[in-house]
């Protein structure tokens, strides 16, 4: 898929989560927010034909839910992604019965079974079927996995992303003309920015990043006139969420960055 930003560990993260999976293992993905889990897991499963299904389970989502979503795993064959901080998080006997129902699984497609016994219900078994799971290895996010699951999943790992990249690819598929000197400039100011402006409560992940880029108008053989525009989008998704302390401190950071002023 065209959303998926190929990393240096991107293909180790593939090799052993394919690995796993053809071991009949779950998969445990681990690493920063915003460095691309869900989409890897999403990609890869796209790439060889499956269909995959991304949940965020919350507070309210009962034990009977997990069991009907195992169910749809084993009849479908389908590849089910789990954000485990949110499993971990929500109800207390929620991890247990997933991994009861991740034991069940798993044990009949290893036995070519035909059918396997999920909450006191026989569900035809298709050996296609696949449980992932997404966390976060950073700050206060981070959730260690629960002893029920470590011995059915297989860790696997993905690293943070590298912004300067990744805004130079953004800008040559935009049709920047100087992505070489434009993208690096606002790399540097996303660090900055995550680094100085302290007071304000803004998101300085990839996903900010990609939605500047996103709103830039590129197409111009002109550094000055692009940097301008980057600017400009940067401004405009930035300004109204800063805390007033920091709206000086940001415009120092654009005039030094992109010549902004």
């Amino acid at each position: 898929p065209t959303s998926m930003f190929h990393q240096p560990l991107t293909d180790r993260s593939f090799a052993t989560m394919a690995m796993a999976i053809d071991s009949v293992h779950g998969v445990s993905l681990c690493g920063p927010t915003g460095s691309g889990k869900t989409q890897t897991v999403v990609s890869l499963g796209h790439s060889i034909g499956r269909m995959v299904y991304t949940l965020n389970c919350h507070s309210t989502m009962h034990p009977d839910t997990m069991a009907c979503i195992f169910k749809g795993i084993a009849q479908a064959g389908v590849w089910c992604c789990f954000d485990y901080g949110s499993v971990a998080q929500s109800i207390a006997n929620t991890v247990v019965v997933v991994a009861q129902h991740l034991n069940c699984l798993l044990s009949g497609i290893r036995g070519a079974l035909e059918t396997v016994d999920i909450g006191g219900d026989a569900i035809p078994l298709s050996n296609h079927g696949a449980f992932l799971m997404t966390r976060t290895d950073q700050g206060l996010r981070h959730v260690p996995i629960a002893e029920d699951l470590r011995s059915w999943l297989r860790p696997a790992g993905v690293n943070s992303v590298d912004h300067r990249i990744l805004c130079e690819y953004l800008m040559t598929a935009a049709g920047c003309q100087h992505y070489q000197v434009v993208g690096p400039q606002l790399s540097l100011l996303f660090e900055l920015c995550a680094d100085c402006l302290c007071e304000s409560a803004y998101d300085w992940s990839t996903r900010a990043l990609c939605k500047v880029i996103g709103a830039c108008e590129l197409k111009s053989g002109d550094v000055a006139f692009e940097q301008q525009q980057v600017a400009r989008a940067f401004m405009a998704a930035v300004w109204p969420r800063l805390h007033s302390d920091d709206r000086p401190l940001l415009r120092g950071l654009l005039r030094d960055t992109l010549g902004y002023d």
